[in-house]
């Protein structure tokens, strides 16, 4: 669809209202207020400006597109012969929250406040329009409402971002509470009230829907590349916030409590001598006039996801799935933007939206599987992929015990081309109390068959560099919750340790770091072959030097401080050294070797509809670097074996 902005010259009566599925452009210089009910766009000198938008009518005509500039007294930046808007977050909210319309829609606004307020040039969105071939529809203005909408739409979700990342620390309030205070703003001026997101994407769904409809065509592709598109050019005014400056800030504040005169970090919402965690989920609700709901919001998710532990688990097979049929949406927090579950007829998948390092991950799950290392079974669909667009509507419209929970899903996996569908592990991250009382409950020999399997895993860390799980080779605390363990209360009889969000982290041939890790892992390889490790620390290091003996302890600090449990050093060396076998063995017979370029093959298949950077500038890297530390564990074998034979 192409949209062709009518241009009117001169001087004399204002321009007429523009036809029906046209856009007219004004040339001349303009002055447009923040104030949606008092902005106008006007001739110079000439005409008396176009009444404003009627508010709440629930219209559905999209309205003209703003020219490319505003004038000299509107709040904005001048990027060469282009003037960019640079708005007040709050001011976007509420002016967003004025322009929403009755069915939850926005349109480009007979002034071009919309988009001019958000620093949208006209032929933009005549670019994107042209490049995404969008299908032509009865409805002419249909696009350019979806594009306000959209627009709009990230627009609050950014503004509220960047509200919560400015705000003051000493203000007690945590992050969620700052992000619903902010998205208030938009919601008091709303004519949706606090519906005004939730009214916005159901507009959004059921346009996109009526177009693939229409049209015959599955248009999930194009509505995540005008999202990206959208986001992009949101950039210039709104720009995101620096969140590690952020949080550095607040943890170089220090703040005083008014109640206790303890001071304590501005990172932390509330003072801990005030508000411990055991006041947090006991007496603490008790109190009259203490904040409930966000406590009992905690405590619902953690009921919530011991109750989706009972479930069975989804197959891997995205087109055997009847994503139609969700019957429950649960999102669960992480580093890199959590995991969203969704519980289907054919029981739980878990659903991971593609990041940076995705084909780091995806390299690291075939070597997993061809080493026989128990991780989590994944699979990559890509926006390609008809199944796609189930996939995201499933999102976007399954049932949640809590509703913020679909709200975080739909942004956490807002914009990606890909999403990882992972196998549920109903088990317990190794982290916390609750493993700590399960791994006490378990026989001897179940708890030794779980240290095998830490040893084995910890093999396939060290081959890719997976630095954020066991702290052997890396000089890090580690990171226990990335081990799953499956061990039910009512069977004694099996276990299984399973590893979750692994990647391989190529270190590139330039400096000392490769040379490094790979004196590590030799010294690592020798000492597991051998059985040297045991005697390791009759030599101490050097203060700046790395030892096996040391790096057991720092994984036995490890555990003692996340699950509180002493680590049976026979054991996790024996499933390292079963782990370093097969793969000096698989490297050996030149199997390892057939993976790797496979695996190459693989992800340049599946990633090939790639518009964004997840990892594919690497891969020649990561197959070069995982070969490196096969040959130097293949390497550390072979010696060991030649020397037990002479």
């Amino acid at each position: 669809m192409e949209v062709r902005p009518s241009q009117l010259e001169g001087k004399g009566k204002p321009p007429a209202p523009p036809a029906q599925g046209k856009a007219s452009k004004i040339i001349g210089e303009q002055h447009i207020s923040l104030d949606p009910l008092k902005s106008a766009t006007t001739v110079k000198g000439k005409g008396k400006a176009p009444p404003p938008p009627t508010k709440g009518k629930g219209k559905s005509n999209a309205l003209p597109l703003p020219t490319e500039g505003v004038g000299k007294h509107s709040p904005c930046a001048v990027v060469g012969e282009t003037t960019i808007l640079k708005p007040q977050a709050a001011e976007v909210l509420r002016t967003m929250g004025e322009l929403q319309l009755a069915d939850g829609s926005w349109a480009l606004g007979d002034n071009g406040c919309l988009n001019v307020l958000l620093g949208v040039k006209a032929s933009e969105i005549e670019a994107v329009l042209k490049e995404l071939t969008l299908p032509k529809l009865n409805g002419t203005q249909v696009w350019l409402l979806v594009i306000a909408t959209s627009l709009a739409r990230q627009a609050i979700e950014r503004c509220a971002t960047i509200i919560v990342a400015e705000a003051d620390a000493s203000d007690g309030l945590g992050q969620r509470e700052r992000r619903a205070k902010a998205l208030r703003i938009a919601e008091e001026s709303s004519v949706k009230g606090a519906d005004v997101l939730k009214a916005a994407e159901q507009w959004l769904a059921s346009a996109w829907h009526s177009a693939s409809a229409e049209s015959g065509c599955v248009l999930e592709q194009q509505r995540v590349r005008l999202e990206q598109k959208l986001s992009t050019m949101l950039d210039r005014s709104l720009p995101r916030p620096d969140w590690k400056r952020s949080l550095a800030a607040r943890k170089s504040m220090r703040i005083v409590c008014q109640a206790c005169g303890t001071e304590f970090s501005g990172a932390l919402a509330e003072c801990p001598s005030c508000s411990p965690p055991e006041l947090k989920q006991g007496d603490k609700n008790q109190m009259p006039g203490a904040p409930q709901p966000l406590t009992l919001q905690r405590l619902k998710s953690g009921d919530l996801l011991r109750h989706w532990q009972t479930f069975s688990a989804a197959p891997l097979d995205p087109k055997a799935l009847r994503w139609q049929g969700a019957k429950g949406l649960m999102h669960l927090g992480g580093g890199s933007g959590g995991v969203t579950l969704l519980h289907l007829e054919e029981g739980v998948i878990c659903l991971k939206p593609a990041r940076a390092n995705s084909v780091a991950e995806f390299f690291a799950a075939h070597l997993a599987d061809f080493l026989v290392i128990r991780v989590a079974k994944s699979r990559m669909v890509s926006m390609a992929d008809d199944v796609f667009m189930y996939i995201r509507q499933a999102i976007r419209t399954s049932p949640s015990d809590i509703e913020e929970h679909r709200d975080i899903a739909r942004r956490v996996h807002g914009n990606s081309e890909f999403v990882w569908m992972l196998e549920f592990v109903p088990g317990l991250s190794v982290q916390g109390l609750e493993v700590h009382n399960r791994l006490h409950s378990l026989s001897p020999a179940l708890i030794r068959e779980f240290w095998v399997a830490v040893g084995q895993l910890i093999a396939l860390d060290a081959l890719i560099n997976n630095v954020d799980r066991i702290p052997l080779l890396w000089d890090n605390e580690g990171n226990t919750a990335n081990l799953m363990l499956l061990a039910r209360a009512d069977d004694d009889a099996t276990l299984c340790v399973v590893g979750i969000d692994q990647a391989v982290t190529a270190i590139v041939d330039r400096g000392p770091g490769r040379g490094q890790y790979l004196d590590r892992l030799g010294t690592l390889a020798r000492a597991v072959f051998s059985g040297s490790w045991e005697h390791d620390s009759s030599t101490p290091a050097t203060i700046h030097a790395w030892s096996v003996s040391a790096a057991l302890e720092r994984v036995q600090e490890a555990f003692r401080v996340n699950c509180a449990v002493e680590v049976d050093r026979q054991a996790l060396m024996e499933g390292l050294h079963s782990g370093l076998l097969r793969i000096a063995q698989r490297w050996a017979d030149g199997s390892l070797q057939e993976v790797l370029s496979a695996a190459v093959t693989s992800a340049t298949k599946v990633f090939a509809c790639a518009t964004v950077d997840i990892g594919m500038h690497q891969l020649s890297t990561m197959e070069d670097f995982v070969g490196i530390t096969a040959t130097a564990i293949a390497k550390s074998y072979d010696d060991f074996a030649k020397a037990h034979i002479d």
